[in-house]
């Protein structure tokens, strides 16, 4: 609080989930914003976006960067309708596990946002998995033997990420239809689940336009 204090903002902007037993604190040195980001999901961001814009009194060109923004992810949507890339399981490993990215995370609304429907939808994952706070769904490898995607967009720190091995039974990798059929495409964690907002948004749907074109 007073490194804070000591920069003398004139706003602060915080995260509701993150930082919700410090907003009194912030709010006494500078007016404090408090949005959801960390657990939000693509249209939360966007509303963020709206949110922020007001409050630096740039509202209207904010307006002017969100119709560029749906006019680059129309046009790539339209690439990716062409393509046969209609579903996808939205995976990720991180130190904490395996887990789902459903239609309430921001990687699954994203990817419906692109015209790529959940292989697995929420309804089909009640009685499935961990629920560990948040939107995500933790499975082992028993249930994802059990789920044996078609497609899969896996979200790790790369081919080389540790948790890969860590949490991933070999045999059971094997084994899914995914990966026999050469269909699990990686992106990156820190782009896809952790970086959020419009520009990773567009970065995201680059990453699909080059998906789609491999699902050809």
């Amino acid at each position: 609080m007073e490194v804070i204090s000591k920069l003398k903002p004139d706003l602060i902007i915080a995260d509701v989930s993150r930082h919700k037993k410090i907003k009194s604190e912030l709010s006494k040195i500078a007016p404090t914003i408090m949005l959801v980001s960390g657990t939000g999901d693509y249209n939360a961001n966007i509303e963020a976006f709206k949110t922020v814009a007001k409050a630096v009194g740039k509202e209207k060109e904010g307006e002017k960067r969100l119709e560029k923004h749906d006019k680059i992810l129309a046009e790539i949507r339209k690439k990716i309708e062409q393509s046969t890339l209609k579903s996808a399981f939205a995976f990720g490993i991180s130190r904490a596990g395996m887990f789902i990215n459903n239609e309430d995370t921001f990687m699954g609304q994203f990817l419906i946002k692109m015209g790529i429907q959940p292989e697995v939808t929420k309804d089909k994952t009640t009685h499935v998995g961990e629920r560990k706070g948040g939107p995500y769904i933790y499975l082992n490898n028993e249930e994802l033997a059990n789920i044996n995607p078609k497609v899969m967009i896996l979200a790790t720190d790369g081919k080389t990420d540790k948790n890969r091995t860590k949490f991933i039974d070999p045999a059971v990798w094997k084994s899914l239809k995914a990966v026999k059929d050469n269909k699990v495409y990686d992106v990156d964690r820190n782009k896809w689940l952790k970086s959020r907002g419009i520009i990773a948004s567009e970065s995201m749907a680059e990453d699909l336009e080059k998906i789609a074109e491999k699902a050809k």
